[in-house]
């Protein structure tokens, strides 16, 4: 139990006792003659009588002893239970009478040399620190984690970290948006209470939040985001994750439309008719997101963009809307140079007339909300909106210019490229695949192979399922002849898409002074629902010289951890969890690979990573789900590729401990973090409501190196029917320094580094911190007061929590 692992092959009763499950067996008392439940082993329990009490004492004594000789101590704790157990009473009377006769017995004769009681952990612990009265250091610690898990011979659990990948997607979706809303709500509280405005809607919005919370929460079960759980509970999963997806954004929508309207007193809460629409609406749980679209005239419409992290950003913004010419406003009244692309339907040539897809370059304050106009622009006029250009490769059908737009096509195999100010990418002409990366101030060229490969399962008795990966090879590449290629070039952002057989693999370059443009944004629509017993990766073949084969992945987006490809275990033991980014190094460069999802990642080649995708299994692989994973959906993933130069090449390429470069570490904030733009709603369009041009409640924004985890408001007691919505004047901060590499140069940030200093009393402009405390992360105990005049340092890889009302 001290590395939370039994040493016998489950955690079942007959294989905690000892070391022979027909023995313990016999201790399972629901399995008694009679019981629909039985050992395998077949010698049934007996109940303990007073005639029988001393020899099954003595038996069970007997396996207790043989499982003490693996441990440095006398206690044994033996666990008495298993998934799906004690579901009815009579299980709980079984167990408990049987046993305590037993333990009577054992007590009651010293000459067995044992005690024996029901007991927690904290009783289990504290026996064992009772007996050796020894400092911690006398039990010999595991540094590191425990992936990749085998129960027996290659049966390696590495096949949830990817299985139900939509999932897994939704479950960061609804975190970000979830942390988003928990942030602007705090706020609007605050100015609602600063400004004496009753007519915020305070425990309507606390409700939704608490819904979005439980919802949140829930889906953290290791049969929920593991993607092992049966389809009508996934199903269930996914009803309550949209529910709280939608209430997220609509505490997001009102609280920014509050916080932005001039006066107060005109604004006006009406669930049916909103100020600001969704910047997102999913249809069901298992659908994908659409984004409205906005109705262009000559009177502006204005767009809301949010940004929840707390550093003002420089990033590329994408809306729909109906008319290709439009003019695009800044809060301060000036015309901004915007980017029109038309909307093609699926892999087609077709486009879909009624709307159109504008970029344009946004800054948005630290926790803050900035107010763009869009109109329809009057010929002549220099809007600084600029038109894309589409080619086409082999495309399925003739193509025609459409509007203004340039749209033409080619049939040759030539390489291509896309470009920004920053990085040129270019693509192999047969199969529209990556294959080169240029960094343009330095002329540094590094190869980046783009493909896809698709696994089998092996052809054994025992096959790949939700938990297992047990793949027939290595994979093979999925090579297409003449894939339909589209590739839009314009001044904002330029990007191709490759229609796949299975996946629609979308490469983007944006060109805007922020991070966003030095990373290239990958998007893949994955579809295998016509494949059977296949899985399939992303593979990405570098130039990086990692010839050990060592890679980094993270913890929960927390830590970096080594990992090191060995070729004595196969390739399902190679396989490791990647949260949210992993890297591969050598002395002069580094490979990142940053995701908005939750994945399986492994590295079987020097150079090469691979990222599973999608897995579609028909068969269970007994880890008790009882059935395949063929729920399968249309799978959206993002990534950003990051390729990093060092300013020092003497450094070690594999170190024992590393970390993200700063870079790194902030684009992945905005990766997974995006900026929310909610259009007004047309059926607002002509209220008399004037809002500000924008809302910047930060002083002093945070550093680049520390993220505001959250700004969470605390509810009120669950218990009280009165108080239950109520939000409390106090809310928790959470601030974590981000461990950094200083090895890597840091560009394209607003923000600065300050060693993870923190002004507190300085952090916000109009507000107040009050009652400041220092508390625990589960925020159940208090620690200090705070002086929120001194600069409050987080030191590295640490989060703080702090409790405080805001006024």
């Amino acid at each position: 139990m001290f590395c939370h692992a039994m040493p016998f092959y489950s955690y079942d009763v007959p294989h905690t006792c000892g070391p022979d499950p027909k023995v313990c067996c016999q201790f399972d008392f629901r399995r008694l003659p009679g019981s629909k439940y039985n050992c395998p082993w077949r010698i049934p329990p007996q109940a303990i009588t007073d005639s029988n009490v001393a020899e099954r004492a003595r038996t069970l004594l007997d396996q207790y002893r043989k499982k003490s000789q693996l441990y440095k101590t006398g206690v044994v704790l033996a666990p008495l239970g298993d998934d799906f157990r004690y579901d009815k009473a009579d299980e709980w009377d079984l167990q408990y009478n049987n046993y305590q006769k037993l333990f009577d017995y054992i007590n009651k004769h010293p000459e067995l040399g044992a005690e024996a009681q029901f007991g927690t952990l904290t009783d289990y612990f504290d026996a064992v620190h009772e007996e050796t009265k020894q400092t911690p250091s006398f039990f010999p610690s595991l540094s590191g984690d425990f992936f990749t898990y085998a129960d027996k011979d290659d049966h390696y659990w590495s096949g949830y970290f990817t299985s139900r990948p939509f999932h897994k997607n939704m479950d960061r979706v609804v975190e970000a948006n979830l942390r988003s809303a928990e942030i602007i709500f705090t706020l609007a509280q605050a100015y609602a209470r600063k400004n004496r405005a009753s007519n915020f809607p305070s425990v309507e919005m606390m409700k939704k939040l608490v819904t979005a919370r439980r919802s949140l929460g829930l889906f953290q079960h290791h049969d929920a985001i593991a993607g092992t759980a049966k389809d009508f509970v996934i199903n269930d999963y996914g009803e309550r994750l949209l529910e709280g997806l939608t209430g997220a954004k609509q505490v997001m929508a009102e609280s920014a439309a509050f916080l932005v309207v001039k006066d107060k007193g005109q604004y006006k809460y009406d669930a049916a008719a909103p100020i600001l629409d969704l910047d997102q609406v999913r249809e069901a749980h298992d659908s994908l997101p659409l984004r409205p679209v906005i109705q262009l005239s000559s009177t502006p419409t204005q767009v809301i963009v949010y940004n929840s992290l707390g550093h003002r950003r420089v990033q590329l913004v994408s809306v729909f809307v109906t008319q290709a010419s439009v003019e695009v406003t800044n809060p301060y009244g000036s015309v901004v140079h915007s980017q029109t692309q038309p909307f093609f339907v699926d892999s087609n040539t077709v486009t879909d007339g009624s709307r159109f897809k504008v970029s344009f370059v946004a800054e948005v304050p630290a926790l803050g909300v900035a107010v763009y106009t869009l109109k329809q622009a009057g010929d002549g006029q220099d809007t600084k909106n600029h038109l894309a250009s589409t080619t086409f490769i082999n495309p399925k059908s003739s193509v025609n210019s459409q509007g203004a737009f340039s749209i033409r096509s080619t049939t040759g195999n030539e390489d291509f490229s896309i470009k920004n100010s920053v990085l040129e990418a270019t693509f192999d002409g047969s199969s529209g695949l990556l294959k080169l990366v240029k960094t343009l101030a330095t002329g540094e060229e590094r190869k980046t192979y783009v493909k896809f490969a698709l696994f089998g399962a092996r052809n054994t008795k025992e096959k790949s399922g939700a938990y297992l990966f047990l793949p027939d090879g290595p994979g093979q590449n999925t090579d297409e002849i003449k894939p339909v290629i589209r590739i839009t070039r314009g001044p904002m952002v330029s990007e191709v898409h490759v229609f796949t057989k299975y996946v629609h693999h979308v490469v983007r370059l944006v060109n805007t002074p922020g991070v966003d443009a030095l990373s290239l944004d990958i998007h893949n629509m994955v579809d295998i629902r016509t494949l059977s017993n296949r899985e399939i990766s992303m593979r990405i073949h570098t130039d990086i010289a990692n010839d050990d084969r060592i890679f980094y992945t993270d913890l929960n987006g927390f830590q970096m951890q080594r990992r090191q490809t060995y070729d004595k275990l196969p390739l399902q033991g190679n396989v490791y969890p990647m949260p949210s980014s992993m890297f591969i190094q050598d002395s002069a460069a580094r490979f990142s690979i940053l995701s908005a999802q939750s994945l399986g990642v492994f590295v079987s080649k020097p150079g090469q990573v691979d990222i599973m995708l999608d897995r579609r299994l028909n068969q269970d692989d007994g880890r008790g789900l009882q059935q395949g994973v063929l729920d399968n959906r249309l799978t959206p993933n993002h990534f950003r590729l990051l390729l990093e130069t060092r300013k020092d090449v003497t450094q070690t390429k594999s170190p024992g401990v590393a970390f993200p470069s700063h870079l790194s570490n902030v684009a992945s904030l905005h990766l997974m973090q995006p900026l929310f733009a909610m259009p007004r709603s047309a059926k607002h369009a002509h209220t008399p409501l004037t809002f500000l041009s924008e809302f910047s409640p930060m002083n002093v924004e945070l550093p680049c190196e520390v993220h505001l985890v959250n700004l969470r408001t605390l509810q009120n007691k669950d218990d009280s029917a009165d108080l239950k919505y109520v939000p409390r004047d106090s809310a928790a901060m959470l601030l974590h320094h981000m461990g950094g590499d200083c090895s890597f140069p840091l560009h394209g940030v607003s923000c600065r580094p300050n060693d993870g200093k923190v002004s507190l009393a300085q952090m916000f402009s109009e507000l107040k911190l009050n009652d400041l405390h220092e508390t625990t992360l589960t925020l159940m105990h208090d620690l200090e007061e705070v002086d929120a005049v001194m600069e409050f340092p987080v030191p590295p890889m640490e989060i703080k929590t702090f409790k405080a009302a805001l006024s």
